[in-house]
Parts: C-alpha cells; structure tokens; sequence
C-alpha cells in the first residue's frame, strides 16, 4: 500500500537527523524512491539544515572566545532593549500629543480657555496686553479693531436721522398697584411717563444736531484710522507723561461666546506711578477670532488711584 505523503512529510526532518527508527527509516527509503514530490523536498529540506549547520559552526568558530560570546549576547540585549524603549517613546509622544488635544476640545466644550477657535485671538490679546507693557503703542493699536468703531459710528449716524419717541408708541399696562407704560422692550412708570416722553424727544434732538456736526460724516475708514491712530498714541503718551505705567497683566477671566463665537479677556492691570506699582483694575477685551479687539469696559479703584488714571480707557475708546 503506498504510505500517505502527508506522514513522509511528517517524518523527513527525523529521517534527516538519523534519529527515526529502522522501521520508519525504510518506509522512507521507500516512499522517496515512488514520489518524485517527496523527493523533492527531501532534497530542499536537507539542503537547508545543512546550511544551517555551516553558519552555525562557523559562528561557533568566530567567536570561540567566553568574551567573545558574551560580547555577542551583550549586543543582541541592546538592541531588544533598543527596540523596547522606542516603543515606550512613541508611546509617551502620544500621549504628550493627545493631553493638549483632549485639554483643547474639553475648552473648546465649556467655552473657557484655550480653545480650537480661539487660539488666534488668546494668543493676540496676550501679545497686545505684553506691548502695552513694553509702552510700543504702535503695536498696541494694531490689535485695536477699527474697522468695528468706524462701522458703530456709520450705524449710529444712519439711526439718528429716523429716530423718534412718540407716545403712540408706547402701552398703557396695570398690574395690581403698579402701571407703566412700556413699547415692548422698555417700560417707564405711569407717573413719569410724560416727563420721559418730553427729555427723550429732545435728546434725540441733541443727538440728530451733533451727527449732523460731526467731523465724521462723509469720512473714509482710511480717514477714521488715521485720526484715530493719531488720537490714540496722543492720549497713551499724555498719560505717559504724567509718570503712569502699565507694569503688569494678568488674565482674570476668558470665555466664548456659544450663540455668535464672540471672545472676551477679563485683565487685571498693575500700574506704576513712579513710587510704587499696584493692581488697580482692569480691562475687558473684545475680539472676533480675527486677532483683533475692541475695549469692553474698564475699572479702576478711584480711592487708590488718581482720577487721571481714567485717560487710560479714554484712549482705548475709539469713539467721540
């Protein structure tokens, strides 16, 4: 009965190595004298443990030495333990990689600190807040959003020419002991209504007067930047001159906006006068993911420091 090849196959590294027994060894004989496939990898496979063997004994015969050797076994150790610490490297780059990333989208989330869509302005306003400190007023009204002041001022004059109280506008509204009069977003209690009425009108008056007197009607953006920059440096440098500078920031609060993307930067400001430097208020600044800002607010503690201080956010008011 011919013997299966898959058995032969089985038994070829045994017959090879002299170490099967009589009975197996003939039904090799046998069976490779039949198959030709067999024969083949007979052939292959004792060609290759007989290389095997040569490189073996002639790495035997290299290193025949115990330092030798051991230099051998030293160098394998390195490179596995080479090979471990890259991966434990690449491992804590990752890691170092998705901290800030994971920190960036949770910011990103609650709409405080640094954040994807903020980074632009954080980094501005911090660069604005440090050339305020270093007295480069160029470079501080360069991160001053002009564009937004010259857009108020048009919208304001445009409003002014339309704008009117009347006492049509407004609803007559009694609940229980109180009654006012209200349009709908404001409301004026019943007794002073008509005052409000009579004060409104004319100071819509005073107001249609003063744009139509403006030195801005008419006037270009490039015109409105130029005086502005110029009125600008003239008021930081005057209230340079009386001895005051800005010797210190530190961000109080930051946040954006959820419903128009809006940044906002809450800084406490220390100011030197000469003799001692203290915090003695702040500054809101406003921006639009364009790096640019205009002033929110301010404050200063008036008990601590001189009233002159005030010039300080009058220069920042980009307004008349």
């Amino acid at each position: 009965m011919k013997t299966n090849c898959n058995i032969i196959y089985d038994l070829l590294p045994l017959y090879i190595d002299g170490i099967c027994s009589e009975e197996s060894k003939s039904l090799v004989d046998e069976h490779l004298l039949e198959c030709q496939n067999c024969s083949k990898k007979y052939t292959a496979m004792n060609q290759h443990l007989t290389i095997a063997e040569f490189n073996d004994s002639q790495e035997v015969s290299n290193y025949d030495s115990q330092e030798e050797q051991q230099k051998v076994h030293d160098d394998a150790a390195r490179k596995v333990m080479k090979r471990i610490t890259r991966r434990w490297q690449l491992t804590v780059l990752i890691i170092v990689i998705l901290i800030p990333i994971i920190s960036l989208g949770w910011n990103q989330y609650r709409g405080e600190g640094l954040s994807y869509t903020n980074m632009y302005d954080y980094y501005s306003a911090n660069r604005m807040m440090t050339a305020l400190e270093n007295e480069q007023y160029d470079k501080v009204f360069s991160y001053i959003d002009v564009q937004f002041y010259y857009d108020d001022i048009q919208k304001r004059m445009e409003e002014s020419k339309t704008a009117t109280v009347s006492k049509e506008d407004f609803q007559l509204v009694v609940e229980e002991a109180l009654s006012y009069y209200t349009n709908g977003e404001i409301r004026i209690a019943e007794e002073k209504f008509d005052n409000w009425i009579i004060e409104a009108q004319e100071e819509n008056v005073r107001i249609k007067e003063f744009y139509e007197q403006s030195p801005y009607v008419d006037m270009s953006y490039d015109e409105f930047y130029s005086i502005s920059k110029a009125n600008f440096l003239e008021q930081m440098n005057s209230w340079e001159q009386l001895g005051y500078r800005v010797k210190g920031h530190k961000i109080r609060s930051d946040s954006t906006h959820r419903d128009d993307g809006i940044t906002q930067y809450n800084y406490n400001i220390s100011i030197s006068n000469g003799e001692e430097t203290k915090e003695f208020g702040g500054i809101t600044l406003i921006g639009n993911h364009a790096g640019l800002f205009y002033l929110g607010g301010g404050f200063h503690d008036a008990e601590q420091t001189s009233p002159k201080l005030s010039s300080f956010f009058q220069a920042f008011n980009i307004s008349y």
